[in-house]
């Protein structure tokens, strides 16, 4: 539990026996335990690019209550490192934006030298599931996006309304056929069964203009 053991404002109800009053200080110091909440983002150190998992700044979405059931705003949190899908040298880069809503998980430690050194490390202080401690884990109640990967039973989809880019020192494509909707620009030779395509090459039997025939 945080530091911070105070105990809520009691009602009148809560006075009227022993049970009462184990009960509302039990639930009183049980509320001090953060555990699982939504949250906005306000900043993000990412930009997006191949770099070490980003830092956000996030706000509490759920007020707080005061005595009298008013709302209390959370202040922001800072520094909050994010989950990103990865292994070894192997990562998803979903990175979030600002306004995302995201689940926000609070360790059961202080993580602050863990963050800092990467490395196992005392815990600098004695609370115990604060937000102060918390990882985002990314975002939920999302809309629809405008470029996505969809998994189902028609198979994959990837569509980006921007540059597909596809960087790899060797590329293997196998498929029965292979559909392509678009004017096609290539640097460098174009092999097609073992016959050079590049435009250096002449057709046999064309008809004359040079589109039909076979590859010599």
């Amino acid at each position: 539990m945080s530091e911070n053991l105070s105990v809520g404002i009691a009602g009148v109800s809560d006075w009227t026996s022993d049970y009462q009053q184990q009960s509302f200080l039990i639930s009183s110091l049980v509320s001090k335990v953060d555990t699982a909440i939504l949250c906005k983002v306000i900043a993000t150190t990412s930009k997006g690019h191949v770099a070490n998992a980003p830092t956000v700044d996030v706000v509490v979405l759920a007020h707080m209550l005061d005595g009298n059931q008013e709302a209390v705003e959370h202040t922001t949190l800072y520094n909050i490192p994010i989950f990103r899908l990865a292994g070894g040298h192997s990562a998803i880069i979903i990175d979030p934006n600002p306004d995302d809503i995201g689940l926000l998980i609070a360790c059961s430690r202080d993580i602050t030298t863990v963050k800092k050194t990467r490395k196992a490390a005392k815990p600098p202080t004695l609370r115990q599931y604060s937000y102060s401690d918390s990882i985002y884990l990314g975002q939920v109640l999302h809309k629809a996006p405008n470029q996505y990967i969809i998994f189902n039973d028609d198979g994959i989809e990837i569509h980006t309304p921007k540059k597909f880019k596809v960087s790899a020192k060797a590329i293997e494509m196998r498929s029965d056929t292979t559909l392509i909707k678009s004017d096609i620009t290539t640097k460098g030779g174009l092999t097609s069964n073992g016959h050079d395509n590049s435009n250096t090459h002449r057709h046999k039997d064309s008809g004359g203009d040079g589109d039909g025939g076979v590859v010599i």
